[in-house]
């Protein structure tokens, strides 16, 4: 998802889990609040001019990759379930939410770069 997706996919899973997991308001804000930053932080990156398109392409998918193991550790403590990709009641697949969001995410990342880069 990050490499596909960006920080805006993997914003859009990490808050539906949230609601799924039932995480607090306090614990859904600071992962918007992670997302947010990681969004800032990208499109800083693409106005530095001395970041080639390579570079911010593998900080891009790091960057995604750091925001999602921040939002993951948020949901933790809320997560009753132990194993990933379970097929219980509380773990049910989400292959559709994470094609979408890869979609709408990359469309996002893509818009983005080319509008800042000109």
């Amino acid at each position: 998802m990050a490499i596909l997706g960006g920080v805006a996919a993997v914003t859009v899973i990490a808050l539906m889990n949230a609601a799924r997991l039932d995480v607090p308001k306090r614990g859904r804000v600071l992962i918007a609040g992670a997302g947010l930053l990681g969004l800032i932080v990208n499109v800083v990156m693409i106005w530095d001019t001395r970041v080639s398109l390579d570079a911010y392409t593998v900080l891009s998918v790091l960057l995604a990759l750091v925001v999602h193991i921040v939002q993951v550790d948020i949901q933790r403590p809320h997560d009753r379930g132990a194993l990933l990709l379970s097929r219980g009641k509380d773990h049910a697949p989400m292959w559709l939410a994470g094609a979408v969001a890869i979609l709408a995410g990359g469309i996002l990342q893509h818009l983005i770069v080319t509008t800042l880069e000109g």
